[in-house]
């Protein structure tokens, strides 16, 4: 009888325990912060005119914090700054067909090699002007 509550209460005990304990401890299963919000100011512009890009994210003084800003419409090397807030130029040529443009950030903590990422999304309009 004292042997089988034994066995019950380790597997109660057992039972409760969190499984990350039995997985790689040196694996970073957390996020590397939080991303409160990404915009676009303004969120419309002319062919030509200035958007500015931010990020928000928990723990903005970290300063191993990095961003990485992309465009899905350039294709190539992107030599965007890596900052929380950027600035970028729409396309002077409008093209109808493709009135937004797609921002992907990618939010880093600690070096590069081996620290989790985080992605957010932001759009803007191009419209020409009538």
């Amino acid at each position: 009888m004292k042997h089988a509550l034994f066995v019950s209460l380790l597997a109660a005990a057992l039972g409760g325990c969190d499984s990350h304990l039995w997985e790689n401890p040196n694996e970073n299963v957390d996020p590397p912060t939080v991303i409160y919000r990404v915009t676009a100011t303004p969120d419309t512009v002319a062919p030509g005119g200035w958007v500015t890009l931010e990020c928000v994210v928990r723990d903005s003084l970290d300063p191993t914090i990095t961003y990485q800003w992309t465009n899905a419409s350039i294709t190539g090397v992107q030599d965007l700054p890596r900052a929380s807030k950027i600035r970028v130029q729409a396309p002077f040529e409008y093209d109808k067909s493709r009135p937004i443009r797609d921002y992907l950030v990618r939010v880093r903590r600690g070096s590069v090699q081996g620290s989790t990422s985080i992605t957010g999304f932001v759009t803007f309009t191009i419209k020409q002007n009538p």
